[in-house]
């Protein structure tokens, strides 16, 4: 209404007018659509920020179960290690008795030897044996045979022949 009243001069301000309503009126408009895509910005980060943070917790658990991994494999190292050194004690365990074994069953046969040596020395003996006659036998048959000296003496000496 103003530039109608000025006249020639109003009609310059007139188009002015226009022009500052115009600009105004796109000012708005991207008032507007940069306030949305201020919001849209502002959502997106947040989103951005619940991604991060379930990322960290995910990388945290990540962490942690790797401890605990590293931890079971430390621990089986050492049962393994623990193992070995049982296994290596069985082992020398199982040498000493075989060693032992070994040398018992060398014993063994030792004994067996020695005992037919001296059951082949007994059957000698007792054949000797019965080729003395005892000088209380010769006097009296019905008395149990005592040994004498000269029996024993003659007996030692038949032996030391053979």
């Amino acid at each position: 209404m103003e530039a109608a009243r000025a006249g020639t001069a109003g009609k310059g301000f007139a188009v002015v007018a226009d022009e500052v309503r115009s600009l105004a009126g796109k000012s708005a408009e991207a008032s507007q659509s940069t306030q949305e895509l201020i919001r849209a910005s502002i959502e997106a980060v947040e989103k951005g920020n619940v991604l991060v943070e379930d990322t960290a917790k995910d990388m945290e658990e990540t962490a942690a179960n790797a401890s605990l991994v590293m931890e079971s494999i430390v621990e089986i190292a050492q049962d393994a290690i623990q193992e070995a050194d049982a296994v290596k004690n069985i082992t020398k365990g199982l040498e000493q008795i075989s060693s032992a074994v070994q040398t018992n069953a060398a014993t063994a046969e030792e004994s067996a030897a020695s005992s037919e040596e001296l059951s082949g020395q007994a059957s000698i003996l007792e054949s000797l044996m019965t080729q003395f006659k005892l000088a209380r036998e010769l006097y009296e048959p019905n008395q149990p045979a005592v040994a004498s000296e000269s029996a024993a003496v003659s007996s030692s000496t038949y032996y030391d022949k053979y």
